[in-house]
């Protein structure tokens, strides 16, 4: 995931370089490009979220990068799941 987030331009998930076990705070940057997020428009996110045991699940996101930002575009799978770090 830390890979993931850290995928974009630099400033524009966070401030500093995301590791995993460390919290960041993206208000800095106004949202995370890299999800889809843009906290400057007040967006919504629609998403759904699993946790099982070390496993972390969350929606799976719409084919053509668009974000979660209506009730229709709510996923209705789950992605891969990320395991917790120890």
């Amino acid at each position: 995931m830390a890979d993931f987030l850290n995928s974009g331009a630099p400033g524009t998930c966070g401030s500093a370089t995301w590791k995993p076990g460390v919290e960041q705070d993206a208000g800095a940057t106004k949202g995370c490009a890299a999800l889809g997020l843009d906290l400057a428009n007040k967006s919504t996110e629609y998403d759904i979220v699993k946790l099982e045991a070390d496993q972390l699940y969350y929606g799976a996101r719409p084919a053509d990068g668009s974000g979660l930002d209506t009730a229709e575009k709510r996923p209705t799978s789950l992605q891969p799941a990320l395991a917790r770090a120890k």
